[in-house]
């Protein structure tokens, strides 16, 4: 049976199964593929761990950016210390430039994301089996919430957290060791 839109899916099944009786299982579209919809689920859940990973990698490759240009800015760094500059004045523009990098392809990021959902959901670029797909979670029940697009820039945002935490706390450590290290090597 298809129901009018806005109608009340449990309220309807309920009359519908005290009309027939206990001779029948009356059960909504979700029951009665509730295999294709738990599948449905774990592909979203595999996903969501597929590109937690990518933006773990993300978070190495930021690491390993910020570390590498300690070690390319090094006589700069000591420049910085033979003017007067102290170590947290040097950590503090390691840090920012750490926090720089992470905001901005956290923004850049998420502006992508969403134009190329925009563009999947408005013109269904990908086609999958030959037909036209919006990838949303209604699309078998004919409402298109696209909540989806959220819970990616959540994904994206405590992604970017952690690379601000790691990614300014690694490189002013590993200034702070540079340094100390010169100094004994230059003393000793």
């Amino acid at each position: 049976m298809k129901l009018k839109p806005g109608s009340n899916i449990g309220s309807v099944q309920k009359k519908i199964a005290g009309i027939l009786g206990d001779r029948f299982i009356v059960q909504n579209r979700y029951e009665q593929q509730a295999d294709v919809f738990r599948i449905m689920e774990i592909e979203k859940l595999i996903s969501y761990l597929f590109l937690t990973f990518i933006l773990g990698i993300a978070c190495f490759n930021v690491i390993g950016s910020l570390s590498m240009l300690i070690l390319d800015k090094r006589e700069d760094v000591e420049t910085l210390r033979n003017l007067g500059a102290d170590d947290r004045l040097i950590a503090r523009i390691f840090l920012f430039e750490g926090r720089m990098i992470s905001v901005f392809g956290a923004l850049s990021g998420i502006v992508l994301g969403l134009l190329l959902c925009f563009l999947q959901q408005r013109f269904g670029l990908i086609s999958i089996g030959g037909r036209q797909w919006k990838f949303c979670s209604g699309r078998l029940s004919g409402k298109c919430t696209c909540h989806g697009y959220y819970s990616g820039i959540l994904n994206g945002h405590h992604c970017r957290l952690l690379v601000r935490m790691v990614s300014g706390e690694i490189p002013q450590q590993a200034a702070a060791e540079k340094k100390d290290k010169k100094t004994v090597t230059s003393y000793g």
